[in-house]
């Protein structure tokens, strides 16, 4: 059950128990983890410059299987501060996703990056039978 402004509480016991699950070696295999990083561009940088070296990710790590960006569109109305962009990608496995972000190429382009963002927030999380 979730609600347009954010997740309610059964949702996030049913996360939680999905998560102890994973850890205590019981429940059933998933299919993939989920990496979800959204960021605010700071002054003076440019979004395409930043979608473009997040790109350059893909092609050199194998282990990343679902790979898509998106950039905001439109006036943010009442919803308050939008963020600028959004990166979606899935991996086979929590390994793989730790694979990724200790990478040294991802950790390269992580630190040509961090300058160019003024805010950020990751969520990970496991997506069961897609």
């Amino acid at each position: 059950m979730i609600r347009q402004w954010g997740i309610s509480v059964p949702a996030v016991r049913m996360v939680t128990y999905k998560l102890a699950e994973r850890h205590s070696g019981k429940g059933t295999k998933m299919s993939k983890v989920r990496h979800v990083f959204a960021w605010r561009v700071s002054a003076g940088n440019k979004q395409e410059e930043i979608v473009e070296i997040l790109n350059t990710l893909p092609p050199r790590l194998e282990f990343i299987k679902g790979w898509e960006i998106g950039t905001h569109a439109g006036d943010p109305g009442d919803n308050g501060a939008p963020w600028d962009g959004v990166l979606i990608s899935d991996f086979e496995s929590w390994d793989d996703l730790d694979r990724y972000s200790t990478d040294p190429f991802h950790l390269e382009v992580v630190a040509t990056l961090m300058p160019m963002f003024a805010d950020r927030a990751v969520v990970d999380y496991e997506v069961e039978g897609e």
